[in-house]
This record gives C-alpha cells, structure tokens and sequence, in this order.
C-alpha cells in the first residue's frame, strides 16, 4: 500500500461545482460577444472543404436543435471536445475513422484512420459491500440521515447531504506495477446500501433485473432491507483490457455501441483480486475491527473468497 487521503471534492457551499459554473458562469455577461453558448444543440457532422491545396479542412459544423439544423462556419479552427465515446463517434459521423467500418455504415470518407475509436481503457470498480454492526449511528448515509439533515442542509449547506458521498481513498502498487506509481484505488463510499435506493436508482444505475431480484431475496432470507453499511469500491487505475467505440448507424441520434472488453486481460484479474488482498488487510486493522468492519462479498453471489492466482 502506498498510501491513504481524503477524497478531494469540487464543493461551493454544500454544491458540487461543474466546470461550467466554476469558469463559464462567471464571464458569460462581460463576454457576451465574444462567446455564444448554445444549449439544446446536438452537433450532427463536422464539416469539411477542400483548400486550393486540395487538402480537406474543418471548416464547421452541423448541430440540430428543436428539430431544426443550423451550419456554423469556424473562422479559425473546430474543436471536438465530445469525451471519450462522444468524439470518435463524432469523428466517425463525420468520416474520419477506420475506412471499412465507413464503408459498412455508408458514410463518405474524409479520412481513413484505424485509430478512431480504438485503444478504450475504461476503469473497472467493483463495489465492495461492508457489513458493520458497530458502526456508529449517522456515519453512514442512510434514509434516516437524510431526511434528518435536510433542514441543515437547505438553511446552510452543511451536514451529510453538503458532499459528494466518496470520503477517502487508499491507493497501491500491485505485483504487476513497473513504476512508483499506484494501480490500485480502494474508494470509500459513506453510503448505505439498501433495497429502497436500489430500487430507486435501477434505471439511472442500469442495475440488471436478475441482480436486483438477487439482492432482494438475500434481503428476505436474513431480514433486513440493508445489503451493506458503506461501500469500498476496488478500482483498477491502469486498465490493460482494450476495447473499442463504434457506430451503430449513420444516424447521429443512434447510440454508438461500446465495447469495453472489461477484464478480458488476465493481468486485469489479477490485480483486481490484489485489490481484495488489500481491502483483508484493512480488515484486521484496529479501527475496521471496532466497528466490526468485513466484507459481505456474497451480497454480489461471489461466494466469500477470492482465489489468488499466485
């Protein structure tokens, strides 16, 4: 283990604080001609035109909004700054990316570039339920916490509901590390786990029917609504799995199919289970064993151990 650190949160008087409200918000009015927003706009294709050099150059875009397109022309340059699945698929939308997959989503080619929307590295996290019978009352966030904080929260933007939620952090090197830096993120999530936020949070969480019928049955067999006390999530900081964006279809409004390949490189497995060698060192720590802190991984129905590879 390198090391341990409380979470840093970008928090303004109990708000969280986006990098629209931090740096947009404050010019909008002094720079009015300057910088034109506009909102409810999906931008559709880039746009392209061939210089006397014969050379094709960005020279706008197309956006939709209200069901209408309007072609703004760039003076200078375009700047496509759409995030790791909303750029390539831009790109592609536009024809640049890999020609075959053009061809196939029968979009004209501007440029033919293998590396659009290839080399995707997202990061895996495994929520850890933690099941504390001594746990003192308030720590977690639970529904009587939050109704209870509410007026302290609305008066001054303090109390539990004036934070994010991710407490602290430990970071660690695994036996596959080639340098000082960590791969392993342990994040600590104040939150209790129950059937009720479940529930309530299946669609925006994208939670599969099967698991949540799962967790609710386990909740009947031992007689209680709550599947965990917080929350660890094992994260992994250097992803060796690649996976990949691609286009669905031609059309813009057509969700691109991601395909992150998620632990389909051993190594991967490998240092996620290195992570729960760590979270059972915390285990035996004073302060987990005061509160009666273990890991309650059959709550997932992953069984109670984790078989080490080595």
């Amino acid at each position: 283990m390198i090391g341990s650190q409380l979470a840093q949160q970008t928090i303004y008087n109990g708000q969280r604080v986006t990098s629209a409200s931090s740096f947009l918000r404050s010019v909008i009015k002094e720079r009015r001609e300057r910088l034109h927003i506009v909102g409810r706009a999906h931008v559709r294709q880039i746009v392209f035109e061939e210089g006397e050099d014969r050379r094709k150059r960005a020279s706008g875009v197309i956006y939709v909004r209200d069901d209408v397109e309007v072609k703004v022309r760039a003076r200078k340059e375009v700047i496509v700054s759409g995030g790791a699945v909303g750029s390539p698929q831009l790109l592609m939308l536009s024809g640049i990316g890999p020609k075959q997959h053009l061809n196939d989503m029968g979009i004209p080619i501007v440029a033919d570039l293998k590396g659009v929307g290839q080399n995707l590295r997202d990061h895996v996290y495994a929520p850890v339920p933690i099941h504390s019978p001594n746990l003192t009352e308030g720590i977690a966030i639970n529904d009587n916490v939050l109704f209870t904080s509410a007026f302290q929260y609305l008066l001054r933007g303090t109390g539990p509901l004036g934070y994010v939620g991710v407490d602290a952090q430990v970071l660690g090197r695994s036996s596959h590390a080639k340098t000082r830096s960590p791969d392993i993120q342990l994040i600590l999530l104040s939150a209790e786990w129950t059937m009720a936020n479940i529930e309530a949070n299946q669609n925006n969480l994208n939670y599969k029917q099967e698991y949540v019928d799962r967790l609710r049955k386990r909740g009947e067999e031992h007689d209680t609504k709550t599947i965990s006390n917080f929350l660890i999530s094992n994260g992994l900081l250097k992803p060796a799995s690649v996976g990949y964006i691609k286009l669905r279809s031609s059309n813009y409004l057509d969700h691109p199919v991601i395909q992150p390949n998620y632990l389909s490189n051993q190594k991967d497995v490998e240092i996620m289970i290195e992570g729960f060698r760590l979270l059972e060192k915390l285990e035996k720590t004073k302060p987990f064993k005061e509160i009666g802190a273990k890991m309650e991984l059959s709550a997932l129905n992953c069984g109670d151990e984790t078989q080490s590879p080595r």
